[in-house]
């Protein structure tokens, strides 16, 4: 049974082009199915009475977002608060809109509002410490705990309030209250899904078979040849985001966002094997070039509404798409790949105090996130054997000690000029999204490294999961 509903959709808007409902329906399973640019297209097809409505605006805002357009979000979403000034959901909405602007006064301000009318708001507090360079007074203390006794047990409130705590007491150099609301934040929000490490692990083990010097030699000009994308890879807190802003600093290099592309076309080859009953990995050996071809150019074309500015080269900044290293060269074997590693207790703490919005969810256990972060080692170990030179590793540690020596050698891989803006990065102007918006605008400095060492009498299970990788995750 076809249990994919656009079709329907589809249908349904031909048979009444004119309905708003049909429209705006479609557009949204566009947006959930990440084909951003697809949906804004169907909302601009409904009439202007159809895109006036609060539904169609909240959806265009965050179509927007996903399209890097952030400047038009925020009118949006500024216009919807002055309509409806009590839906304190628009405002954070808000608040992470001027964050990814660099607009951070405004950013906090946002989710004070929120707090001034609700002041147990969980998302309003998980938001607000979410910005790094904020500190908790007495007072919020005392109110998020206040919070966090009336919130129902087991509830993402719950969650959002125990990370928020988290913080509050590490910046404080409380590290036994942080590391108990850290713990419980992360032990409740672990028990709401049902994450299976040995799924990757398994996955690992396949791509490791697969992509043998024979395989990949065999199609090694086989997929679509543009050389422009950069991606970006390795763990969330790595410090990925600051490669990718030192790289968007160069002229010739256009910084977009974490994109979804790539995803979207391997599951669309993981389709295609499917209606040959083959899972992808089966089908990948029996794969034609002229399918490899197409899958790298549909990459280059939906991506094409993320550069603005003309580069020839820009970056895909994802870090989950480590897993997908083999296919990268298989459909764009002239692309650039850059991993970006940070120590193991130092990357693998840093994801596990971090509350993220959705997905991710490795990383609410230690053993879950370490075992990952081994998983994609030893990925990349296997791909430093079979196609030497071909990823250019960043390690995070030593771009903190000598920021110019690793640029160099990172734009000798990438065989573009020196730069002097690639070392003044935090001047460059741009949306950054992540948790690492702050830190990418101020100058480099060693406040991210050994920020283990306080919490390392709870590292048990994670140096456990970690096993030699602890030891040579350099290599």
């Amino acid at each position: 049974m076809n249990r994919d509903p656009e079709p329907l959709l589809r249908q349904a808007v031909e048979r009444a082009p004119n309905d708003p409902a049909a429209r705006l329906a479609l557009a949204e399973h566009l947006h959930a199915t990440r084909r951003a640019a697809h949906a804004l297209e169907q909302l601009d097809e409904l009439d202007a009475k159809g895109r006036a409505t609060s539904r169609a605006l909240s959806l265009r805002a965050k179509v927007l977002t996903d399209l890097g357009r952030i400047e038009e979000e925020v009118e949006i979403l500024e216009q919807l608060l002055s309509d409806f000034p009590d839906e304190q959901a628009y405002r954070i909405r808000l608040g992470h809109a001027y964050r990814a602007l660099g607009r951070t006064d405004e950013a906090v301000e946002a989710y004070r509002d929120v707090l001034a009318e609700q002041p147990h708001d969980g998302m309003a507090w998980s938001s607000l410490a979410n910005v790094k360079t904020t500190r908790f007074s007495d007072r919020d203390m005392a109110a998020m705990n206040r919070a966090l006794a009336i919130s129902q047990p087991g509830s993402m409130e719950r969650v959002r309030l125990n990370f928020a705590l988290g913080k509050a007491h590490e910046d404080r150099g409380e590290h036994e209250q942080a590391y108990r609301h850290y713990a419980g934040g992360n032990r409740l929000r672990s028990g709401m899904g049902n994450y299976k490490p040995e799924t990757i692990s398994n996955l690992v083990d396949r791509w490791i078979a697969l992509f043998t010097p024979d395989f990949l030699a065999r199609h090694a000009s086989d997929g679509f040849p543009a050389a422009d994308p950069i991606f970006i890879i390795g763990m969330q807190r790595s410090g990925s985001t600051l490669v990718e802003q030192i790289l968007a600093s160069h002229p010739q290099v256009e910084g977009t966002a974490e994109l979804t592309h790539l995803a979207n076309v391997i599951r669309e080859l993981g389709q295609a094997g499917h209606r040959r009953n083959l899972v992808l990995a089966d089908y990948l050996e029996q794969v034609s070039a002229s399918e490899l071809r197409a899958a790298g150019e549909a990459y280059i074309e939906r991506t094409r509404v993320h550069r603005k500015h003309g580069r020839p080269f820009f970056t895909d900044k994802m870090p989950n798409n480590w897993i997908y290293v083999g296919l990268i060269r298989l459909i764009l074997p002239n692309a650039k790949i850059v991993d970006v590693r940070r120590h193991p207790l130092d990357c693998c703490l840093s994801n596990w105090k971090q509350f993220y919005g959705r997905g991710l969810e490795h990383s609410y256990a230690m053993e879950t996130m370490a075992k990952l972060y081994a998983d994609y080692v030893r990925l990349m170990r296997h791909f430093d054997q079979v196609q030497p030179g071909a990823v250019h590793r960043v390690i995070y540690e030593r771009l903190v000690d000598d920021l110019e020596g690793e640029v160099r050698r990172l734009l000798d891989y990438l065989k573009l000029p020196f730069d002097e803006a690639c070392l003044d990065f935090h001047a460059t102007e741009r949306t950054v999204h992540t948790a690492s918006s702050e830190q990418v605008r101020r100058p480099l400095n060693r406040s991210g490294i050994d920020r283990w060492k306080p919490f390392e009498q709870w590292l048990g299970p994670m140096n456990e999961a970690l096993g030699d990788t602890l030891e040579d995750w350099q290599k």
